[in-house]
C-alpha cells in the first residue's frame, strides 16, 4: 500500500519500513474492492519518533469516539 489510504498499516519492502496513517477525518474500509467508508474505525494519526540510536518508533493515537 502507498499513497492516500486513510487507514493505518506497517509493512516492510526490500528491508525498508513502510507506514500508512489513519485519517483525522473519514476512514476507508480496508481490503475493499470498491471505495467504501469504514464507519467502525475512529479517526486518528501516527506518531513518529527517532531515538538517539537512529531507530524509528511509531504508534497510532485515535481521537475520542464519534
Amino acid at each position: 500500500r502507498s499513497g492516500h489510504v486513510h487507514q493505518h498499516s506497517e509493512s516492510e519492502k526490500s528491508g525498508i519500513k513502510v507506514y500508512t496513517t489513519p485519517s483525522t477525518c473519514y476512514q476507508f474500509k480496508p481490503n475493499s474492492d470498491d471505495f467504501a467508508l469504514d464507519d467502525q474505525a475512529v479517526p486518528g494519526y501516527r506518531w513518529l519518533s527517532l531515538d538517539k540510536q537512529g531507530i524509528i518508533h511509531s504508534w497510532i493515537t485515535r481521537l475520542s469516539e464519534k
